[in-house]
């Protein structure tokens, strides 16, 4: 939903003062001299993802693309970049091609003609220029463009400047978005070949009295989980970390509202052995720098004793100041700041023994000082002012543009009450709403609407006030009804319902499917008493069931209004209101009528020969249904029984088009009207239990049919001389003795064969069999985990690095398997490095100590090296070195999408898998790999990376999508899913995760599926994330056999938005566990869930790891859900101990 202002006087917008079109502080800054942090920093757009790359420095985008940033467009902005312009490969340059940047729809460019292109809108004014030559231009020469957005109420001006020469101005509207923010600033590309470099987003410089300060959160007046975000977190001296509490450690960084310069904290810094390389050190994040200019960066301190050494610097060697016993400002100044970094260029640190306090940091651009000045003693920091930058971070949040219409709860009408007879009697018993708007402000007509529903039907009904009842237009007079009953909250999956004056209809289906047919009824009647027209609709349930249908939906009502031009809705915001579930009202209705509803197709799929539908029914008996299939055209009816709980039904048919039709029927009464999108799968498939077997007595698999009538087909499974045979079901379990399977890669055959033992179809699938080995790591393909030494595993592991070159030892080594074994933790992620001949026997050999140093304490090792760097020799002599029995997997590659082709990942997987006959061969993706399917995913365990604290305002549902879009990648494989969440980064992100924050992460994560956790970069600096990081460990260890369970099991369903409620349920020890979080920072209120049908159950669910019981009653239980909260329940099913 966008919102859009009024425009003020164009002439005042073009008389802005020439500061309101200067650089000001930086916002976000990025050089493209690390390919590593550009999944962090950039989206880039739908269809381009393996296309742009970022080398060499730079962002290529090879005859076209677009980049957006993660972090949020503001109001006003300053944005350059350098962009160089490639000749076309064919020497042919295209008249419409264009490159530069795009923003509310409107193009600030470059051309391959050399010119500068701005595109007009009939709506502006005021706007100077179009098009223009850019002075020297010549292809591979960088351009340097800048974008400036000057916001005033209800308006924005926008200065388009080439090569530091103003091409263009132009004056839009300013829209805000639902959510309170602003369309984002794209880069673009249209079958242009070019490349940018030195991107940067500036705040607009403001007026004199604006602080020049650019430390956000400089005095330390804002916290999360007790520390300031916006500041590197401390490092542990490995030395003496196992020999304290580690939350004494973490108090060596800490606020102190005792001592302070101003305001309510100072931030106090303690060295006394507890911290890294006998040093204590801090950088505030993101501090801009402009390359080679001037900066000084000044701090106000006080140390516990006199003539203390501390080091300041801002880019460039660090002086050294004396600070004494008083609180009194020091500075350092540069003359050449360096080009924006990775790292921010300030910083404090001291080596001495002692204790420091700092407060009111500010860091600022001067002009160049003379040599003179700089000797002098003369100091060139300003007076001390607060960032401007604070101001959208801490100060009043602007609120979403619009909030969530107020619940409705639908009543059912009293028997006797018929809708269809008498409008007045029933709209007495059914919920009222008689508040209109039209966008932002009150309608001009009254309308009242009314919800009821029965047995049969849900009934909406319209009184639309009117003038002058002889003036309605029948066509353009209307009501319209947007429903979604299964929450999704995404935009255009709702029906749509709409009603003209002269009761003519039309509809949409789930998903504003045209194609879908629904069967309610409508009546309009004028009347004259009230002046207006009253609807009434009448939606049979039937048309809305589905097995995910919610007890509670969101709908919205509108009306047409000829004679005001209004449209009309439920809720107060800028239209297009349909555009903006998450503002819709949520319409309650009872649970018993929705829950006999929970019936339908739950999705489905297509062979060459059938139609296989996956058909769910709600608790209670079977029940005797006529399935109608209508595909290509041609209607398909079968009988057949559905049990409570998910049924497989076939249909013999083949089709071209996979959008079908399927109704259920029940003694003549309709009980689902849907239309379902088939995917097209093999007639069966075979799914074996693990990557290879040693000593296994039998090789289990899941078989899948798609074929009609498989009951009358016999399954036969054969590797070799080895056969089982089997009667063919649409699901089932088969497996192959391994006694007579010789050693070696073998192909497991399935066929199934009719009564005249033609085969009707076929697939195969892996048998590995190797010899015995301890420590050998199998992939669970049925659980989708890891198995070690036979046993599951969920990895929960810190990350680190083991290299002598940075000064590691075996006695750093021992300490840190010490500390891991201190504090219980059962797994770690290690990085190592010995591709150089000169160091490689020593780093192998430290490589090894602490591999020997885990496995004598229990630990378990992700062991990951950058194999692409070595000989083939090497390589060899590393992984004999290597061969440890506590090695659970190798990782050879980490993002390798951000820098090679799909083919070359691909074959390097090929080329190391059979140097790791034992153990998985992976690689871990950024999110831009696995929707690409880079390296065609052929790793043994999917694995990204994605970091809640990489860019600011990022939510938690933004991390755990990623995990259902690596799910979906894995299903037909069985592949493990594994994420890479962030644990402390703060050397390069703006702050650690809060408790909540981690919790959150991971087990949205887990309810998503993923079964292995590594934590990047390792330790928390933050009691908070410490905390979570001991509290998950635990839990995570105690729920492994839970989260690698075979036993399927049909899935638990609850109340809520299932984007952020996030559940997944587990059936394990004649114990069925629900596993839910709330992935929002929201309250979700009161959930209650819903246990899938035809199980019973203890008449309670044990809340594990909270001391407390829930009740369970007619297979449902409640519970509250604040944010960013998890429960695991656990019930017992009747005959389990």
């Amino acid at each position: 939903m966008l919102k859009q202002l009024a425009i003020p006087s164009v002439a005042a917008l073009m008389a802005l003062s020439a500061s309101a079109q200067e650089r000001g502080t930086p916002v976000f800054q990025d050089a493209f001299d690390t390919k590593d942090t550009f999944a962090e920093n950039w989206v880039v757009g739908k269809g381009w993802n393996g296309r742009l790359l970022s080398a060499d420095g730079r962002v290529n985008f090879p005859q076209g693309g677009e980049l957006l940033m993660r972090q949020d467009t503001p109001a006003e902005f300053f944005a350059e970049m350098d962009v160089t312009l490639n000749p076309p490969a064919n020497g042919e340059i295209p008249k419409d091609g264009f490159c530069g940047f795009i923003i509310e729809g409107f193009r600030f460019t470059l051309t391959h003609q050399g010119r500068y292109w701005v595109a007009s809108s009939p709506k502006e004014s005021g706007g100077t220029g179009l098009t223009g030559p850019v002075e020297g231009f010549q292809f591979g020469k960088p351009v340097a463009v800048s974008l400036v957005r000057k916001a005033e109420p209800g308006a924005a001006k926008y200065v388009f400047r080439v090569n530091g020469k103003e091409a263009a101005t132009r004056v839009f509207n300013l829209k805000q978005q639902a959510d309170g923010t602003y369309e984002p600033l794209r880069i673009f590309s249209y079958k242009v070949d070019m490349s940018i470099d030195n991107f940067g987003l500036f705040a607009v410089k403001g007026g004199a009295d604006e602080s020049p300060n650019l430390v956000i959160n400089s005095g330390f007046e804002h916290e999360l989980d007790g520390f300031p975000p916006y500041y590197t977190t401390p490092s542990f001296n490995i030395q003496t970390i196992t020999n304290i509490p580690y939350e004494t450690f973490l108090d060596s960084v800490s606020l102190d509202e005792r001592e302070k310069h101003s305001g309510s904290f100072s931030l106090k810094l303690v060295n006394d052995g507890r911290t890294s390389g006998g040093a204590q050190s801090i950088r505030p994040w993101g501090v801009g720098t402009v390359t080679g200019g001037a900066g000084v960066f000044s701090v106000w301190m006080k140390a516990d004793r006199t003539n203390f050494p501390v080091s300041l610097r801002y880019g460039g060697r660090p002086e050294t100041v004396k600070v004494g016993t008083e609180w009194a400002r020091y500075e350092t100044v540069n003359t050449n700041l360096p080009k924006p970094g990775v790292y921010s260029p300030a910083g404090i640190s001291f080596k001495e023994t002692g204790t420091l306090w700092i407060d009111d940091l500010q860091a600022e651009f001067i002009s160049p000082p003379s040599k003179s000045d700089l000797v002098s003693g003369k100091t060139f920091a300003s007076p001390y002012k607060p960032s401007e930058m604070d101001r959208s971070r801490f100060g009043a949040q602007p609120s979403a543009a619009s909030e969530r219409a107020p619940e409705i709860v639908v009543p059912t009408l009293p028997a006797g009450v018929d809708p269809a007879k008498d409008f007045d009697a029933w709209i007495a018993h059914a919920a009222k709403r008689d508040r209109f708007y039209d966008g932002e402000k009150p309608a001009k007509t009254r309308t009242e609407a009314y919800l009821a529903c029965d047995e049969r039907q849900v009934y909406v009904g319209f009184r639309c006030f009117v003038a002058d009842l002889n003036k309605v237009d029948p066509k353009s007079d209307m009501v319209e009804i947007l429903a979604e009953p299964q929450v999704s909250g995404k935009k255009f999956m709702q029906f749509q319902f709409f009603v003209h004056a002269d009761n003519a209809r039309e509809d949409k289906g789930l998903g504003m499917d045209a194609a879908w047919d629904g069967h309610w009824t409508s009546t309009v009647a004028r009347n004259d008493q009230a002046s207006s027209l009253d609807y009434t609709i009448a939606i049979p349930w039937s048309d809305f069931a589905h097995p995910d249908i919610k007890t509670s939906w969101i709908l919205n009502l509108h009306r047409y209004d000829s004679a005001t031009k209004e449209v009309v809705t439920l809720i107060q915001c800028p239209n297009p209101s349909f555009a903006n579930p998450q503002l819709w009202p949520f319409a309650t209705f009872p649970e018993d009528l929705v829950g006999a509803h929970a019936v339908g197709v739950a999705g489905g799929d297509y062979s060459d020969a059938a139609v296989g539908l996956d058909v769910v029914s709600p608790a209670g008996a079977d029940r005797s249904v006529v399935l109608a299939l209508t595909v290509d055209g041609r209607t398909l009816k079968q009988e057949t029984t559905l049990k409570p709980g998910a049924n497989r039904i076939a249909f013999p048919t083949q089709l071209t088009d996979p959008k079908v039709a399927v109704e259920i029927l029940e003694g003549g009464e309709r009980l689902s009207n849907q239309i379902c999108i088939l995917v097209k799968r093999d007639p069966v498939t075979l799914l074996g239990r693990l990557s290879f077997y040693m000593e296994e007595a039998e090789a289990p698999f899941r078989i899948t049919t798609r074929v009609a009538d498989p009951e009358a087909l016999t399954a036969v499974l054969s590797c070799g001389q080895v056969v089982a045979k089997r009667k063919a079901e649409a699901k089932f379990q088969m497996a192959l003795p391994l006694q007579d399977i010789p050693e070696g890669e073998h192909r497991a055959t399935l066929a199934l064969m009719d009564a005249d033992g033609k085969t009707v179809a076929q697939t195969s699938a892996p048998l590995v069999k190797r010899a015995f080995k301890a420590g050998a790591a199998q992939v669970n393909h049925f659980s989708r985990s890891l198995m070690h030494d036979g046993k599951p595993v969920v990895p929960y592991a810190p990350f680190m690095v083991v290299l002598g070159k940075w000064g590691t030892t075996t006695e750093h080594l021992d300490a840190y398997a010490d500390l891991l074994q201190k504090y219980g933790f059962r797994f770690v992620h290690i990085l190592f490095q010995s591709n150089d001949p000169a160091t490689m026997e020593k780093e192998n050999a430290l490589t090894r100590h602490f591999l020997d140093a885990t496995d004598a304490r229990g630990i378990k090792v992700i062991l990951w090296s950058k194999y692409s760097d070595y000989t083939d020799e090497a390589c060899a002599q590393t992984r004999r070195a290597l061969n440890a029995p506590n090695v659970i997997t190798q990782m050879v590659l980490d993002e390798p999408e951000l820098g090679w082709p799909s083919d070359k990942t691909r074959d390097f997987l090929r080329k190391m898998r059979p140097f790791f006959p034992y153990h998985p061969t992976q690689m871990n993706n950024t999110v831009l790999g696995v929707p690409a399917r880079h390296g065609n995913l052929e790793t043994d365990i999917l694995m990204l990376d994605d970091y809640l604290t990489n860019t600011e305002n990022r939510t938690v549902e933004s991390v755990v999508e990623h995990a259902d879009v690596m799910w979906q990648a894995g299903a037909a494989e069985g592949k493990p899913c594994w994420y890479f969440i962030v644990g402390n980064n703060t050397s390069l992100h703006y702050r650690e995760p809060t408790y909540r924050e981690q919790i959150a992460q991971t087990y949205g994560n887990i309810a998503a599926g993923c079964t292995g956790f590594s934590l990047f970069y390792g330790w928390p600096g933050t009691h908070g994330n410490w905390k979570a990081y001991l509290q998950l460990n635990r839990e995570l260890l105690a729920l492994t056999d839970v989260l690698t369970t075979e036993e399927e099991t049909a899935s638990a369903s609850a109340t809520g938005d299932p984007g952020l409620l996030r559940h997944i349920t587990k059936l394990h020890d004649g114990h069925l566990h629900v596993i839910a979080c709330n992935i929002d920072a929201q309250d979700a209120g009161d959930v209650t869930f819903t246990l899938p049908p035809g199980l019973r159950t203890a008449d309670e669910a044990e809340v594990l790891f909270e001391d407390r019981k829930v009740v369970v009653e007619n297979g449902r239980f409640i519970d509250a859900f604040p944010g960013h909260e998890r429960h695991v329940y656990r019930i017992r099913l009747a005959g389990a101990k």
